[in-house]
């Protein structure tokens, strides 16, 4: 399964809607170590890094925002302004930086004041997910990632690609602090069987944050498929039914999802749609 897989192309139309929550800035000048000339990110972005001391931390702007649907191209652009600004790698396609940034803002609210002690896997990341690349310049300690579509294992700078399956996978019980699962249900994962494995390599306490294609009435999908399998776009009974299914492993949603839908910011393959996503605790 692939995180991100999906080619989508976000509207660049503006609407007056306020920003979410977002990653900001707090370093002072002074606590900035710019590093000489570039970074080669694992997945061979080049970025113009800062260099994160143990002691430093990104500030979160309160309250973080752990589930949410996308609402409005402007959550888009301010989440790419926002990875911009913190010299992280931003991913190829733009309104995939969304997502992606919310995962940050989550994981750096947990584990900012521990990082080189965190594991975190991407569960159907791709070579050219940003995800764990940006972790890696905040100095995250371990970082796998887990693709069916991957030819063999392979480590590039601190990221583990590993060919495997993210509902079966061989890592030991209660291994990751986190699990990022991006924009990977919609590509024919069995939601079950997701979960069990989920709170299986999950350690105590543990985070799962989880994007989905959606939109809050059916999308009809005229049978077309993607890699192999039909595509799908998650509803509202869909997103209310990965909830159910959660709690049957002992899963809780963090923060309140409302299911209602603003703009379609998402558009691909005819059809028009938005993200959601969710987090899950343990």
């Amino acid at each position: 399964m692939t995180s991100g897989s999906m080619r989508h192309t976000g509207t660049s139309r503006r609407t007056r809607a306020r920003p979410i929550s977002h990653v900001s800035r707090l370093f002072e000048i002074s606590s900035i170590h710019p590093s000489s000339g570039t970074l080669n990110c694992p997945d061979g972005l080049s970025v113009n890094p800062y260099k994160f001391n143990k002691t430093d931390m990104i500030d979160i702007q309160s309250p973080v925002v752990y589930s949410r649907v996308l609402q409005f191209p402007a959550e888009v652009e301010e989440s790419i302004k926002t990875i911009r600004e913190l010299g992280l790698p931003l991913h190829e396609d733009a309104v995939k930086n969304w997502d992606t940034q919310l995962a940050l803002n989550i994981c750096e609210s947990m584990f900012s004041r521990r990082r080189a002690e965190v594991s975190v896997l991407d569960a159907g990341g791709e070579y050219y997910s940003s995800i764990l690349p940006a972790l890696s310049v905040l100095g995250y300690g371990r970082l796998e990632c887990l693709n069916l579509a991957f030819e063999g294992d392979e480590r590039r700078g601190r990221i583990n690609y590993r060919r495997g399956d993210i509902t079966k996978t061989d890592y030991p019980d209660g291994c990751f602090d986190a699990v990022l699962c991006l924009s990977v249900l919609e590509h024919g994962v069995d939601i079950g069987d997701f979960f069990v494995e989920m709170g299986r390599i999950l350690k105590p306490e543990g985070v799962l944050v989880v994007s989905v294609d959606y939109w809050i009435d059916p999308v009809d999908t005229k049978g077309q498929t993607n890699f192999g399998v039909p595509v799908k776009i998650f509803d509202g009974r869909d997103l209310s039914s990965i909830v159910a299914e959660s709690g049957k492993n002992e899963f809780i949603l963090a923060g309140e999802l409302d299911l209602t839908c603003g703009r379609k910011v998402v558009h691909f393959m005819g059809m028009e749609y938005t993200f959601a996503l969710m987090t899950f605790r343990k």
